[in-house]
């Protein structure tokens, strides 16, 4: 059992605390928006410079979504365009949403595809 934590709107939305049988970040993104009606719009549509996926006490790149991980707790932080640096990994709503691949359809149509998905 994995408790997501999610901050910020999200957190305000749709609830700071879940539990969840999953492995993996992507799952947790994949549940969050097939369980929240509104959860991928509220990603996508975030004005801030993007979000922090931290998993245990670990940052997660795009890549790393998808990895297998042992740790009890994944946290989704919104980060606060012009917040400082020494952020760690950023990735902006539309790369969290491409590591869900039946988003990708909307994606697709709303063009969200296309130039870089993520900063670092």
């Amino acid at each position: 059992m994995k408790t997501i934590k999610l901050y910020g709107h999200l957190g305000k939305q749709f609830g700071k605390i879940h539990k969840y049988e999953i492995n993996t970040p992507h799952e947790a993104i994949r549940l969050l928006a097939a369980n929240y009606k509104g959860f991928e719009n509220a990603i996508l549509s975030f004005t801030g410079a993007g979000y922090r996926v931290i998993v245990g006490k670990e940052d997660s790149d795009l890549e790393s979504l998808h990895i297998n991980t042992g740790a009890e707790v994944i946290k989704i932080v919104p980060i606060i365009s012009g917040e400082g640096g020494g952020l760690g990994t950023v990735l902006l709503g539309a790369a969290l949403m491409i590591a869900v691949p039946w988003a990708m359809g909307s994606l697709v149509t709303s063009g969200f595809l296309g130039s870089g998905v993520a900063a670092g």
